[in-house]
């Protein structure tokens, strides 16, 4: 084997490398943990609306969901023992994206959404949020950071809310 060939080999793995580094090394676009969250404003199946950041400096709690979504459905009741838990010292709102208002409506009371449950029609605040699975979960502290972001609940809730002065 010739030193030619060993170069070779060499600069092919670097290069091989350094594609690799690059790939794995892109920035999110969007919102992560540690970065304030998207400003939206949307109507709620009550009539009401729902704004983020809220003039109420309190943690908040938002679940992306849809009826049609099996994890969406276990993750509300979780939500609710929240709600229970917190009342008004935590804000709990969950956003659907694109279904029809009378199905949300109807699913929300079926499985006991207590909390605002805000409509996204055209899916303006999923697409902010860059919602790529449900149920997505985004928990912010009183100043509008996001302090968690995953798909479902933090595996302990509470002890992130209490930490955030809920």
């Amino acid at each position: 084997m010739t030193a030619s060939f060993w170069s070779h080999r060499a600069l092919c793995a670097g290069l091989v490398a350094m594609l690799a580094t690059s790939c794995a090394s892109e920035a999110p676009t969007g919102p992560r943990e540690g970065q304030r969250a998207p400003s939206f404003s949307v109507g709620t199946i009550d009539g009401s609306g729902i704004s983020i950041p809220s003039e109420e400096e309190r943690p908040s709690l938002v679940v992306f969901w849809a009826s049609w979504c099996g994890p969406c459905r276990r993750e509300a009741v979780e939500v609710a023992e929240i709600v229970r838990s917190y009342g008004d010292r935590v804000g709990v709102f969950s956003i659907n994206s694109g279904e029809d208002p009378t199905k949300v409506k109807l699913t929300a009371r079926e499985w006991g959404m207590t909390w605002p449950v805000g409509l996204d029609p055209k899916g303006a605040v999923s697409r902010a949020f860059e919602v790529d699975a449900l149920p997505l979960v985004v928990v912010l502290d009183r100043d509008g950071m996001i302090r968690f972001r995953g798909n479902g609940l933090p595996s302990e809730p509470h002890r992130l809310l209490d930490g955030l002065g809920g």
